[in-house]
């Protein structure tokens, strides 16, 4: 077992037979400059901080990180190869997952099971939300590229709150009213250059 305190690993931390790195506390790899891991992470019990990275993939985060994953201002285009579940240390308020400024993403494929915050705003190439966990409750996903949300309800059956303004939505709307959780009053989206309001049953 290796102890580091300092700006890139925060606890304790061990490497298995399989080379891959657990640690016990948070890991703050930004604004580092590979376009890949080096190493594979296997456990993380706090944070893990990718953001603002050249990374064109997530291959090589942990499987599991105990609070919050955030994956903002990279190169990546899905999802896949990052963790499988987040916030499971129980911390109020750290099962959050930030994947937003990635103006490559593509697919939301490959997010990690569990999340129940959402946030994606600024990526333009994002067209649609397809894959989203079905544990999501809250969603930032402003200024994006996304175009529907047709099928939204089977997919993020707990959502309650979305922000989706300056959006090109062009259907899917009505979806949301199939979400008996979804509490929202109304909904900003923007269609071509104009911000359009629905008003919501809630």
């Amino acid at each position: 077992m290796g102890k580091k305190r300092g700006k890139r690993i925060d606890g304790d931390f061990t490497v298995d037979d399989n080379l891959q790195i657990s640690v016990e506390g948070s890991v703050d790899l930004s604004k580092m400059s590979f376009t890949k891991l080096p190493v594979k992470f296997k456990k993380v019990t706090g944070r893990f901080y990718i953001q603002n990275t050249p990374l064109t993939t997530l291959e090589g985060c942990p499987d599991e990180v105990g609070e919050m994953f955030n994956c903002a201002t990279t190169q990546i285009t899905s999802l896949e190869g990052g963790p499988k579940l987040i916030g499971t240390s129980k911390k109020d308020n750290t099962n959050c997952y930030y994947a937003s400024h990635c103006k490559n993403l593509t697919s939301l494929k490959g997010i990690a099971e569990n999340v129940e915050y959402l946030n994606i705003g600024f990526c333009a190439n994002l067209k649609k939300m397809d894959y989203l966990p079905k544990e999501v409750r809250r969603i930032t996903a402003c200024a994006s590229g996304i175009e529907t949300l047709e099928g939204i309800h089977k997919v993020a059956p707990k959502l309650e709150h979305l922000q989706i303004n300056s959006n090109p939505v062009e259907s899917g709307i009505l979806s949301l009213m199939k979400i008996l959780t979804f509490r929202i009053q109304s909904l900003t989206y923007c269609t071509g250059n104009e911000d359009s309001r629905l008003a919501l049953a809630g």
